[in-house]
C-alpha cells in the first residue's frame, strides 16, 4: 500500500481530515493515486472529499453495511441535500468495487452489497416551449459574426444536447469532412460522436465561413480570440436575456432537457439517446425524458393507438 501524503481539496489540510483509521487511510490513498490517469481531476476532488470524509467517521478499519447506513443517514441529518447524499453513495460503491476488482478485499467482504441507494425525490425537468426557442432564434437572427456564432452554438447544443463543457471545448478538426459529424469528449475524457441535421449544418458551415478555417478552437470571441466555457455560458445566458427569456431558465443546460425530451417526442429510442448524451447510466437519461406528460402521452396515443392500429372492423 502507498503511505503518501493525503490528497486534499477546498483548502483543508491532510491534518484536517486524516481519520484515526490508518489502514483505510492507506487504503484510500492506494485507490486516489491508481485512479488518477483514469478519470477527470473534478472526480479526483469529489472522491477526496467523500472517501476522507466516510473514514473520519467510521474511525476504523472494518467496514460493514451498517457502518455505510450510518453514514449516509448522518449526512441526512447534517442536512445534505437528497442528490449530495446519492453521490457520497456513489463514490462508496465506486471504491469500494474497485477494491474487489483489485482484490484488495474479498467478495465477500464487499460492504454495499445490501445496502439500497438513497432515494431520490421526482421532479420534473424544465425544458424551452417552442415559442421560447423561435424567440432565441429570433435573437441571434442578424448577419454580425456574433449572431452567426451563436445560432450556431444554440443549434448544435439543442440538436445534440451535448454539455457546456463539450460545446465550448470544439476545436476545428472535432468536425468530419461531410459537417454532419462532430467529435466531444464528455466527462473523464471519453470520446464520442454526434450528428447534427441539415439546419444546424448550414449554420455551423456560415460561422465557419465568417470565422476562417484556421485550426484551433471552434468558438471565438468578435475579437478573434478562443471562448472559454465560461465565455460560452455567458453568450449563451445573454442571448437569452435579449430574447426575453427568464433569469432562471437561462442556462446551456436547459437546451440539454429540451434536446433529450425532443428527440424522445419524435420517436428516439431512449437507449440511443443515452448515447447520444454520454451518460454512463441509463437512470439518468430517464430523468430527461421525465418532462414528457400527459399532453404528450395523449398525442402520442393518438397516433400509436394499439386497437386503432390494429384496423378492427
Amino acid at each position: 500500500m502507498n503511505n503518501d501524503v493525503l490528497p486534499t481539496t477546498n483548502n483543508q489540510t491532510s491534518s484536517d481530515i486524516l481519520p484515526t483509521s490508518k489502514i483505510l487511510t492507506r487504503q484510500i490513498n492506494y485507490y486516489l493515486k491508481s485512479i488518477r490517469i483514469e478519470v477527470s481531476q473534478k472526480t479526483i476532488d469529489l472522491y477526496t472529499h467523500v472517501l476522507y470524509r466516510f473514514a473520519d467517521f467510521v474511525k476504523h478499519d472494518v467496514i460493514t453495511p451498517s457502518d455505510i447506513r450510518m453514514y449516509l443517514a448522518y449526512l441526512q441529518e447534517s442536512g445534505l441535500k437528497p442528490h449530495s447524499i446519492h453521490a457520497h453513495y456513489r463514490s462508496l460503491r465506486t471504491y469500494f468495487k474497485w477494491m474487489v476488482n483489485e482484490d484488495v478485499y474479498k467478495e465477500s467482504e464487499y460492504p454495499m452489497k445490501h445496502v439500497k441507494p438513497p432515494r431520490l425525490p421526482k421532479y420534473v425537468i424544465k425544458i424551452f416551449s417552442v415559442e421560447e426557442l423561435q424567440d432565441i432564434l429570433l435573437a441571434c437572427s442578424g448577419r454580425c459574426f456574433r449572431d452567426v456564432r451563436n445560432r450556431a452554438m444554440v443549434l448544435i447544443l439543442l440538436d445534440t444536447g451535448i454539455r457546456l463543457a463539450e460545446l465550448a471545448g470544439l476545436k476545428m478538426s472535432d468536425i468530419n469532412s461531410e459537417g454532419d459529424l462532430l467529435t466531444v469528449y464528455g466527462k473523464g475524457a471519453k470520446e464520442r460522436s454526434v450528428r447534427i441535421g441539415y439546419e444546424t449544418q448550414k449554420a455551423l458551415t456560415k460561422y465557419i465561413m465568417l470565422r476562417g478555417d484556421s485550426p484551433g478552437i471552434l468558438w471565438e470571441s468578435v475579437s478573434r480570440t478562443p471562448l472559454t466555457i465560461s465565455g460560452v455560458q455567458s453568450d449563451v445566458r445573454k442571448l437569452c436575456a435579449r430574447a426575453g427569456i427568464k433569469d432562471g431558465k437561462r442556462g446551456p443546460h436547459r437546451f440539454r432537457h429540451t434536446a433529450a425530451k425532443s428527440f424522445v417526442k419524435n420517436g428516439g429510442n431512449v437507449y440511443v439517446l443515452q448515447v447520444m448524451l454520454g451518460h454512463a447510466d441509463q437512470q439518468t437519461t430517464r430523468q430527461y425524458c421525465s418532462s414528457i406528460g400527459i399532453d404528450d402521452v395523449i398525442e402520442e396515443h393518438e397516433k400509436f393507438s394499439p386497437v386503432d392500429r390494429m384496423k378492427i372492423k
